[in-house]
């Protein structure tokens, strides 16, 4: 296979770029959300890859670097269903910074093709035409739908895919490689991560569950007696809303509400055992079947991300359990399922054949 040289632009921790490991030559990712301290979370996976917080300090970097695939996810929130819910509009993501680095990159780097992901509506504050002409140099193809058709569990994640293809390569020699895939056989939440329940009953001392179930694999959970708001208004403690799922609502998956107008809180739900599972957010307030909030190696499991992608949990950070947890879930949720990435480097192989 022909050498191919891969650059992360706004791509987040590392998800969309993890299977383009070998072809990577940095992520310039401007979102402190990614970052932890020391780059520990980056470098378990990726090594002495760098990772540069600004534009500048990559590109002085990569000077006179021939990049081949720019691979870029910016900021879709202010333009989701979630803000809509609550602010009753969405909002222009112009003057995102994680957005304008991806167009300064394309225009900067000028490479043979980008990968460009995002919500659908981003549309509403970027349309098509003005997308196209901010990379005029590109012919464009744009998948709008489930991340189902890649192979991913999660139905109900609907997203927008553009692949970009320099208009100096001719396109029908290219374009076939790029077709949107086909379903295929898809896994329930318990096919995904049922297995993961071990490390919840873990026989011997809380030392043993700590260090293998937690630090191994990144399958922390919140201490039971601390609480958050399963709604706005309402707290609870964690234990008490574990015990709710499995008794009055044991067959719910949506939580009930019988305090306010709506009749279920908004964005909290439950995977049932034998469902697909829901749309994987990087809240708190999603549960699995057993009752209990979502953890990072679940979440990364509905993202498609293998276990060999490693989820920094700080061995001596107990105190600090909480923050690992939280960077976790925003690692592997704010990202396209991997299955994607997966398919296009498979795709890319085949382009750079020898």
């Amino acid at each position: 296979m022909k050498s191919y040289n891969v650059l992360g632009i706004s791509s987040g921790g590392g998800v969309s770029l993890f299977p383009f490991k070998d072809h990577l030559v940095g992520n310039i990712e401007p979102r402190a959300i990614f970052h932890t301290p020391k780059n520990v979370q980056w470098e378990q996976n990726f090594g002495k890859i760098p990772l540069w917080r600004n534009f500048k300090d990559g590109t002085t970097a990569l000077r006179g670097k021939r990049i081949h695939l720019i691979i870029s996810s910016p900021d879709c929130g202010s333009g989701s269903i979630l803000r809509y819910s609550r602010a009753k509009k969405l909002a222009s993501i112009r003057g995102n910074a994680s957005l304008d680095y991806f167009f300064a990159g394309i225009n900067h780097f000028k490479p043979d093709f980008f990968y460009f992901e995002n919500l659908p509506a981003i549309s509403k504050s970027l349309p098509d035409e003005e997308f196209n002409k901010l990379v005029n140099g590109y012919n464009v193809i744009r998948h709008i739908c489930s991340v189902a058709k890649w192979g991913n569990s999660q139905i109900s994640r609907k997203r927008l895919i553009i692949i970009g293809i320099s208009k100096d390569i001719p396109l029908d020699g290219v374009k076939k490689f790029f077709k949107l895939p086909q379903e295929v056989d898809h896994k329930t939440c318990y096919e995904l991560y049922g297995d993961l329940d071990k490390w919840d009953e873990i026989p011997g001392t809380k030392e043993v569950n700590w260090l293998e179930g937690i630090v191994k694999m990144g399958h922390a959970r919140e201490i039971a007696l601390e609480s958050i708001s399963i709604y706005a208004g309402k707290k609870m403690l964690i234990r008490d809303i574990r015990k709710a799922w499995q008794t009055t609502l044991a067959k719910s998956r949506r939580w009930l509400v019988t305090d306010r107008k709506f009749t279920t809180a908004p964005g909290v739900y439950r995977n049932r055992k034998n469902d697909y599972p829901n749309t994987a957010r990087k809240a708190n307030r999603q549960f699995d079947h057993n009752g209990q909030m979502l953890t990072p190696r679940q979440l990364a499991r509905i993202q498609g991300v293998p276990d060999e992608f490693k989820i920094y949990i700080d061995p001596a950070g107990r105190d600090k359990l909480n923050y690992w947890i939280n960077k976790g879930r925003a690692l592997v949720t704010k990202t396209p399922p991997m299955e994607i990435s997966a398919w296009l480097k498979r795709k890319l192989d085949k382009i750079f054949a020898p």
